[in-house]
């Protein structure tokens, strides 16, 4: 662990793992999140316009929420979300179905390769110990 300012609202903080943020801020975001999804259940076909003015969001926090996955693009929300990987248009997570399915088998390759080849074991001759008894 080590003592660092939190990028937000440049706090000192105990920092264990994750985004660089306290967990003030860190709570601050969650809240903002909570606000929008239910902003979005109750109002079906918002705009982001309508969205960031209702909940004060931004339309940069809105994408990290995209980008994580916890939130899906609609088809009228006027966000360019793209495949981090193609430029695909997406509406969630960093990366479109077939590049996921292009990492995954890469991922796999890379992993197949660094796994040791199946070793070949020799059985050890068994020795015999006699003893001489008189």
């Amino acid at each position: 662990m080590q003592i660092i300012v939190c990028k937000r609202c440049k706090k000192i903080f105990q920092y264990t793992t994750g985004e660089r943020v306290c967990q003030e801020c860190k709570k601050k975001e969650e809240e903002l999140f909570i606000k929008v999804k239910e902003y979005l259940r109750n109002n079906k076909g918002a705009t982001v316009e309508e969205l960031k003015e209702a909940t004060g969001v931004s339309n940069k926090l809105i994408q990290k929420f995209l980008r994580e996955g916890r939130l899906e693009l609609t088809y009228n929300l006027d966000i360019e979300l793209n495949c981090q990987r193609c430029g695909e248009k997406i509406y969630t997570g960093r990366y479109c179905k077939t590049c996921i399915t292009k990492l995954n088998e890469e991922i796999s390759e890379i992993t197949s390769s660094m796994t040791p080849k199946s070793v070949e074991i020799k059985p050890k001759k068994e020795k015999m110990h006699i003893q001489h008894t008189k």
